[in-house]
Order: structure tokens, then sequence, then C-alpha cells
């Protein structure tokens, strides 16, 4: 499963045609004073996977079909993004704004999460200890488990299966697993920037 080598499946997609997605794509400079810079990223007649880049001091906007998101750090973001972009999650810090398309539940994530669990109750004899009223009770982690997934069946949504996995007592709040990763839509605008920032270095030279 990618998600324990660390490479998720998002990220294997994005990955296997990120290449290809931008091999038409051109650069056109709409607006270039100092940091106040505008440039359109777009494979000729179709903005379909277009995108434009706009900066200004501390700041960088990518707004485009494949979603938008703002970035802020440093005065000059192209240079930082091209150093920063493929940490994801450091990139995901520095997104102060975006379009709802940040992080996403997972379900082979949370299932993940259930087994680890049940793979950590096996020192203590695959149960817990939870209390019920007033008292602490040893109860089954695979029992447990089970109500979970069934709970998250009968609805399938996200808030579902993290209220299942709180009020199961397996997790304490601080330890309750997100069960969420980059969606594929940040991950491959993080790519188009990385291909943007390559490409003005190129031109540079």
């Amino acid at each position: 499963m990618e998600v324990a080598t660390g490479k998720t499946d998002n990220e294997s997609r994005v990955k296997g045609r990120i290449g290809n997605d931008l091999a038409e794509h051109t650069i056109v400079v709409k607006h270039s004073d100092g940091l106040y810079r505008h440039w359109r990223c777009q494979k000729p007649g179709t903005w379909n996977m277009g995108f434009d880049i706009i900066t200004w001091p501390g700041s960088l906007c990518y707004t485009g079909d494949m979603g938008d998101y703002l970035f802020q750090r440093t005065p000059d973001m192209v240079s930082f993004m091209r150093g920063s972009c493929m940490s994801y999650s450091y990139a995901a810090e520095k997104c102060v704004a975006h379009d709802g398309r940040l992080k996403e539940f997972r379900e082979e994530l949370f299932e993940v999460a259930l087994l680890d669990r049940l793979k950590e109750s096996e020192d203590n004899g695959g149960t817990f200890r939870v209390m019920r009223g007033e008292r602490r009770v040893d109860e089954s982690v695979a029992d447990a488990i089970d109500d979970i997934r069934r709970a998250y069946s009968e609805y399938n949504t996200q808030n579902d299966a993290m209220k299942a996995m709180y009020e199961s007592g397996l997790w304490d709040g601080a330890d309750l697993p997100s069960c969420e990763d980059y969606t594929f839509h940040f991950l491959w605008c993080l790519h188009a920037i990385k291909w943007f920032t390559q490409q003005l270095s190129e031109q540079a030279e």
C-alpha cells in the first residue's frame, strides 16, 4: 500500500501525468514591475489546466482551472516556492487562502488508522480500558473497530467516521487520526508551480 511508503495515491497520480499535462504549456508575461508580476501559463488555444501566477511583495497567488491558492511567506515568493513547493506540508502551512481543495478525507487512511490501532492493542490482549458510566471496564478493540466501520458505512461521510472514532474511546481527542491527505488538485498545483519556476530559471540562463 502506498500510504506505508510515504507516497499517497494522489501524489502518484500527479507525478504520473504532470509532465504530459504541461507538455504544451507556454508562459506569457502579462505584467512585470519588480515584485508585482503576472504570468499566464496554458496550452495555446485552451484554458484546460491553464493557470495564472500573480505575485506582489510577500504573496504568490496561483489561480486557474485546477484550483486557487494564495501563499505568503517572503518578499519574493517565486524564489521561495522554487525551493519549498515540493515540501507539501510546508507549502500548505504557507497557504493562507484556498478554494476548499487543500485536504480531503481518505477512506484508505481511515482504514489504516483502524488497523494500526488494532495492532497496537495486541500488547494488551486486544482490549482497552474505557469509562462506562462511573466505571472503567475492559472492552474488545476488535469489537469497537467493527462498530466504527458500521457507523461509517451507514452514511459514508467524514463526520460520521470521525464521530464514531471519537466516541469509541479508542483514542483521546488529541490523538485522534485526521484521516486526511492533500487533494489531487493541491498537489497538481504545487507540481505546476515547480514546473513554472523551473521554466523561469531555464529562461534566465
